[in-house]
């Protein structure tokens, strides 16, 4: 257990647990959904890494990890290879453009961020890539 840390858009909130981590990133998707406004929140547990996750688009949602090693590269989640185009997220109040085959299912980006937050290392339910 520690604390974790989700860098908003206009704040920084904290939360005792995982659970109440992945409960308020579940919420933000569908609070944002409903205002078509995507956009990538921080998730830090205080060790460094940092997994970035892109909520609120119809689309699905992307995942990137930065690994507290600076050597280490970032890498992020690779969805269906069959989809083209990209969906626009808010990211730092500047606009980023994603990949469509970078997206992925909802409970599936929940469950590699929560995976890296407890263990510092990449889960298996998922593809990386480098970034």
């Amino acid at each position: 257990m520690g604390v974790y840390s989700i860098q908003l858009p206009n704040e920084i909130a904290t939360y005792a647990s995982i659970d109440l981590v992945v409960a308020r990133l579940r919420k933000l998707h569908a609070e944002l959904r409903q205002r078509v406004r995507p956009t990538i929140v921080d998730v830090d547990n205080g060790t460094g890494a940092i997994v970035s996750i892109g909520v609120g688009s119809p689309k699905g949602v992307c995942v990137l990890f930065r690994p507290a090693e600076a050597s280490a590269p970032d890498v992020h989640a690779r969805g269906s290879e069959d989809r083209r185009g990209s969906e626009s997220f808010v990211y730092a109040g500047a606009d980023t453009e994603v990949e469509e085959a970078n997206l992925i299912d909802l409970e599936d980006a929940l469950k590699a961020a929560e995976w890296v937050l407890l263990n510092g290392n990449l889960p298996t339910n998922v593809r990386w890539e480098p970034d």
